[in-house]
């Protein structure tokens, strides 16, 4: 079983209940489970408190506790991150590329994205992914570019065509390049503020 893919749905269905705050605590103590260096009883006791904290989730929403603590049991997870997202949570301050793609398949949208990658192997992953076509409206080299895009994407949430992402990135927004990109060089601005290096 994959932990990452689980991990997601309980961190989806925080956001789409956010008046249910144990769905939110849910999805916080499951990240843990993606932690360097835990042994298997650590994932197990990790797994446990998710299991606690369901007894108070509404009825009509799923459970995932027993069947991970089943899967850690039997030997057969995984608790890893996959490689084109592990970089974020392990290198929170690196500096990369900032950019945004359009598509054929998205008219209207535009994609925002954070690489440490050279932007036409990113690209390139990301068609291999997603299976269609994405050009690359505009990029540029940032200090912290994961907490930037971070910091932007939650500014621009209100555009974010999340219902209709199914199997695919959700990190499309219907707006126009120039407000993305205006708030991406504001968002910039009030980090290069602050000083963080």
């Amino acid at each position: 079983m994959d932990f990452y893919q689980k991990y997601k749905l309980m961190v989806q269905r925080g956001k789409r209940n956010p008046q249910c705050k144990v769905s939110e605590k849910i999805a916080a103590v499951a990240r843990g489970m993606f932690s360097a260096g835990l042994t298997r009883n650590d994932v197990l006791a990790t797994v446990m408190e998710i299991q606690s904290l369901e007894v108070f989730l509404p009825k009509n929403l799923k459970r995932y506790g027993k069947e991970l603590e089943v899967a850690v049991l039997s030997g057969r997870y995984t608790a890893k991150r996959p490689y084109q997202i592990r970089h974020k949570f392990e290198k929170q301050h690196l500096s990369g590329v900032i950019y945004l793609l359009s598509s054929p398949q998205r008219r209207g949208q535009l994609k925002l994205g954070a690489t440490t990658l050279q932007i036409e192997k990113r690209i390139a992953l990301f068609e291999s992914k997603y299976g269609y076509q994405v050009n690359l409206i505009a990029a540029k080299t940032v200090k912290n570019v994961f907490l930037l895009e971070d910091m932007a994407s939650k500014s621009l949430d209100v555009y974010r065509v999340s219902a209709r992402t199914l199997g695919d990135s959700n990190e499309w927004y219907a707006v126009s390049y120039a407000k993305m990109w205006n708030q991406i060089e504001a968002t910039e601005k009030k980090l290069m503020s602050v000083n963080i290096e």
